[in-house]
């Protein structure tokens, strides 16, 4: 997968503002579907496009102008995080594939960047205008099929009247069949939930089979989640040699290496089991062994919002090689970048 995206960062409020986010999987630049969520979390801004070729497709996939003298933005590319793969299991499960090949889009109610709703909430009361949201522009841009997972955040003022915007364009516009006729009669799970610990509830098969066959009375025993094949082997040996040039070896098995993380914590790469990324304290034994590690809460509250599996005792979180959405290229990809990001927030 890769990111692409508008970024603002004001220097009035401090706030940062992601808009016009595409996902680009495969090679194709044709739009397969749209997604909209709450507001930008935590993939963050890698650098500025300036490849040609690149440019050039972006520039055909700019918003509308809703004046003329409206300016022109740069285009950035941003890192993966947690959401934008649940997006892509989404939409696998969507077209029954476990490969996509085109641009997911992804919308928000508000385009404030923070992982934390309740801060992007406070933030938003600072925005800055052109860049706090685009709506009617989000909604000139719209390409079915388009997944609403805002969750309980419409409910919420100022962002009611623009979700009935969307939900009004979704259905009528864009062939929404999927959602009952009444905005409040509609759960709108995230997909960070709905395709990840929410899965298996009976409400998210549901939304999820709704969303996939298009109808309100969806046949619950389709298959709806589309696992891809990996070699679990392949993926450890390419992150490990990658990593091997950014960080210090601390210890090597058959099938698992450990890679000074921070000064706090260790990082270990393992094709065992499933095959898994895991982040633990550096100073697991003794009295850490039963989780009582220094900044244990702050650590693990990252991990969660990148889908880590928060695991007791020793381990701070562990997430499978599977859970990391595309082909073995691009899961090694996203594994380093992903990566990359915690490390800047530990």
């Amino acid at each position: 997968m890769k990111v692409f995206a508008h970024y603002y960062k004001s220097e009035t409020t401090g706030n940062d503002y992601r808009w016009r986010t595409l996902l680009q999987f495969g090679t194709s630049w044709d739009i397969i579907g749209s997604v909209i969520m709450k507001n930008p979390g935590s993939a963050a801004p890698l650098s500025s496009v300036n490849e040609p070729t690149t440019l050039e497709q972006l520039k055909h996939l700019e918003l509308p102008k809703l004046f003329s003298e409206e300016p022109e933005y740069a285009w950035y590319s941003f890192s993966c995080d947690d959401t934008m793969q649940k997006v892509e299991k989404l939409f696998c499960s969507y077209y029954k594939t476990s490969t996509l090949n085109g641009i997911i889009q992804v919308f928000n109610l508000m385009n404030v960047r923070d992982p934390n709703l309740e801060l992007a909430l406070i933030k938003n009361n600072n925005a800055v205008y052109p860049f706090s949201k685009t709506i009617e522009k989000d909604i000139m841009s719209l390409v079915a099929p388009v997944y609403l997972g805002w969750g309980d955040l419409w409910k919420k003022q100022p962002f009611r009247e623009d979700a009935e915007k969307f939900f009004t364009a979704v259905q009528n516009k864009f062939d929404g069949k999927y959602l009952f006729p009444q905005l409040k009669d509609n759960r709108f799970y995230h997909p960070q939930y709905l395709m990840g610990v929410g899965l298996s509830s009976p409400m998210s098969k549901f939304l999820l089979n709704a969303f996939c066959q298009n109808t309100t009375v969806p046949v619950q025993n389709s298959p709806i989640v589309f696992p891809k094949q990996i070699s679990k082997r392949n993926v450890y040996e390419q992150v490990v040699r990658r990593l091997r040039k950014e960080y210090q070896l601390v210890e090597e098995q058959l099938k698992t290496c450990r890679f000074q993380f921070t000064e706090e914590l260790v990082l270990t790469i393992t094709c065992t089991g499933q095959g898994y990324v895991g982040i633990r304290h550096a100073a697991y034994a003794g009295r850490y062994c039963l989780g009582n590690y220094p900044h244990i809460t702050e650590y693990r509250s990252i991990l969660s919002e990148f889908g880590y599996n928060i695991a007791p005792e020793a381990w701070l979180g562990t997430k499978d090689f599977k859970e990391y959405e595309g082909e073995e290229s691009t899961i090694v990809s996203n594994i380093i970048m992903e990566i990359e990001t915690i490390k800047k927030r530990m």
